[in-house]
């Protein structure tokens, strides 16, 4: 586990993306999550579409791709187009599951999240026009029938474990918390397809914050994942 403890990985502003274990993916924020999606799926010949559980403070429901222009290039894309796609905001930290939707990857999107001051997730329209469909979870009862049932994928962002709403402030919750929300999740841990974790430096605190988070969410997961 130390490899991945670098001081590259606790920098604000750095792009950081790491494989950390077999298809467990870390990254600064989760502008990267797509990549890595669109990744697995083009070397593994998978059906889809697939079920998305995402774990976040914030929806990311947001939709970069309003226009066929935009649209046919999003379908287009390789590798290195989707990368030039991130570095012109089309995909960014709070609008890559859209894409995941559009390109047919995703269908069913389970949210858990605890931005009540914004609209929940995606407008009708448009998970109407890609026939997928998205559920509002207050809690996590749905994961463990979810996971066993469904192809997953399983996206964690830090910033749920920060009550507070203020920039680069923190107000963890405790630790016990944090570890029973990892616990409910393992069944998802253990199953999906690819797990993405997003650190959000800011939104899950001071810069302490994220890297404490990090020491004690990520060991835990991969334990999980590996069934230590």
């Amino acid at each position: 586990m130390k490899n991945i403890m670098n001081s590259n990985m606790f920098s604000q502003g750095k792009n950081y993306l790491k494989e950390i274990a077999p298809n467990v993916w870390l990254m600064d924020d989760h502008k990267w999550a797509f990549l890595v999606w669109w990744s697995f799926f083009s070397r593994n010949d998978y059906n889809v579409p697939v079920t998305l559980m995402h774990l976040d403070y914030h929806w990311d429901a947001i939709n970069g791709f309003q226009n066929d222009k935009s649209i046919q290039e999003l379908l287009r894309a390789d590798y290195q187009g989707i990368r030039s796609l991130i570095g012109k905001g089309c995909i960014s930290m709070d609008s890559f599951i859209a894409p995941a939707i559009i390109k047919g990857y995703v269908n069913q999107v389970h949210f858990y999240c605890k931005q009540y001051d914004e609209e929940v997730g995606f407008y009708q329209p448009f998970l109407e026009k890609y026939n997928a469909a998205q559920t509002d979870n207050q809690n996590l009862d749905f994961v463990q029938n979810i996971a066993s049932q469904d192809s997953i994928l399983f996206d964690l962002d830090l910033d749920l474990f920060n009550r507070s709403d203020m920039w680069s402030e923190g107000d963890l919750w405790h630790v016990d918390e944090i570890f029973d929300l990892i616990q409910k999740c393992s069944v998802a841990i253990k199953n999906a397809l690819v797990i993405t974790i997003a650190m959000s430096f800011g939104y899950s605190g001071t810069e302490q914050d994220t890297v404490e988070l990090v020491r004690q969410i990520i060991p835990r997961i991969i334990t999980i994942r590996n069934n230590e």
